[in-house]
């Protein structure tokens, strides 16, 4: 009997929407701390959040206000979101998984449609309801 790897695991989509690898500028302040708005830039960008590098250790949970830059659009953003993920890089980076909580709704639908004018026919193909990934189980 052939092995069938479908049986031996399920998957599922686990993706919202398509993510976009992106290096765009973009501000942002914890709410919770009395610092001014820092910059960095994204690693990368989907209309429901971002992931950034950043140099200071932000907690999961945290609110952060932040200004995005959609180069491809050539105007800014704001949207109020919630890091999901803070990974220490290196010595002083931190690799944060950002999800937006408030955004003005044709702001998102912008993004969303700068980001797939921006993917690869490859990549877009991918997205199009085919994005699976194991679920342990």
């Amino acid at each position: 009997m052939a092995f069938n790897w479908f049986n031996r695991y399920r998957y599922a989509n686990t993706r919202q929407f398509p993510r976009l690898p992106a290096s765009w500028p973009i501000r942002y302040e914890v709410r919770a701390a009395a610092k001014n708005r820092q910059v960095a830039a994204t690693k990368d960008v989907s209309a429901g959040g971002v992931g950034m590098w950043v140099q200071e250790m932000i907690p999961v949970g945290s609110i952060v206000q932040m200004e995005i830059h959609i180069l491809p659009l050539k105007r800014s953003i704001e949207a109020q979101a919630q890091v999901v993920r803070c990974r220490p890089l290196k010595e002083g980076h931190f690799d944060l998984g950002i999800k937006f909580l408030v955004i003005n709704p044709q702001d998102q639908a912008d993004l969303a449609d700068a980001v797939h004018r921006s993917l690869s026919p490859r990549r877009r193909a991918r997205h199009q309801g085919n994005w699976w990934r194991k679920v342990v189980g």
